[in-house]
Formats: C-alpha cells, structure tokens, sequence
C-alpha cells in the first residue's frame, strides 16, 4: 500500500474506542482547554464539549483517517461544530434584500433589523478569520497550538505550562515557533 492511500485509510470505531483509551490526562486536559475557545458558542461547558467530540467519533459520525493523532481529530470536530453552530447564528444568513426603488411604500417596520450597536457581523467576521488564520498557522503542531489558545486566553507562561502539563523549554520552544510563523505569514500579533 503507498503512502497516500494508507493515509487516507480510515480508522474502524474499535480502532478510534483504543485510541482514545489511549489518551493520557494530559491528552484530555489539552482537550478541555482547547474546547474553552468554542464553549460559549456551543453553549457547553468545555467538558461537554469534548464529551460531544468524543461521541460524535464513537459513534460513526465523524471518521478518522489513520495518520491523524486521537487528539488532532478531536480538535478537528470541536473546531468544526462550532463553525456550524456559528453558521447558523449568523444574521446575515437569513437576510432579506430589498430594492428600494422597486418599492411601492416606505414602511420596513416588518422587518426585524438589529441595531447596529448588538451585532456587527462584519466585525464578527472578520476577527473569526484572523483567529482562524492565526491558529491555521499552527495547525500542524498540536502543542504549538495549544500554546497559542493560552496565549490568547491570557495566561501567563507559568500558568500556561501548569495547565498543559508542558516544561517551561517546551513552552518557549512552541512560544518562538509561533512567533517564527507569524514573522513569516506577516500576520501582526
């Protein structure tokens, strides 16, 4: 078997079941603190967030293809069921367009329009894609990563490596990586 099929090949649910039985507590604290980012627009605990992950892989409905790490898959389904939940939440989703000069009267008070001070979806847009492109930087590099959702939370290096169960080395060295890419990608900080 080549390489590309073999790595296209997917994971049958026993396979998925050992990995994740697998998983070290620092695999499912990096899980939760991962989740903590798309909690609130899950509108789930981060511990229910992972635990929907984690079902939504057991139970056939999202596949794993065998290069992919247990931990990297999980993220990949939180990532994108909160990408759904947001797409459904988005307002400009359902917006109705109105011509104006094809209009007979003036009168819009039908129309549910939100003020403009409640939501912006442009704004909501587009810092959704600088935090994506952010993290797609490091996509590759589950620690890296992780360390980037820290430093968005605004943890300190110390509490950071606490929480991830990571040396102060390991730290710095992810801490540097990401900033190598964003020199690199000429994304500002």
């Amino acid at each position: 078997m080549d390489q590309l099929s073999k790595s296209l090949e997917i994971l049958t649910l026993k396979e998925v079941e050992e990995a994740f039985k697998a998983l070290t507590p620092a695999d499912w604290a990096r899980l939760e603190l991962f989740s903590r980012r798309f909690a609130h627009v899950l509108n789930k605990h981060p511990k229910d967030v992972v635990s929907s992950a984690v079902i939504d892989a057991l139970d056939g409905t999202r596949k794993c293809r065998r290069n992919l790490k247990p931990v990297a898959f999980l993220f990949g389904i939180i990532r994108s069921e909160a990408s759904n939940e947001l797409k459904k939440k988005d307002p400009l989703r359902n917006a109705t367009i109105i011509n104006i000069e094809d209009s007979e009267t003036d009168d819009y008070s039908n129309f549910d329009i939100p003020a403009p001070e409640e939501i912006n979806p442009e704004n909501q847009l587009i810092a959704k894609q600088e935090i994506d492109a952010l993290f797609d930087l490091v996509s590759d590099d589950e620690i890296a990563g992780l360390v980037m959702q820290t430093i968005c939370e605004g943890m300190s290096g110390t509490e950071a490596c606490k929480e991830l169960g990571i040396s102060k080395t390991d730290y710095e060295s992810a801490r540097r990586k990401i900033n190598r890419r964003l020199d690199k990608s000429r994304i500002q900080p």
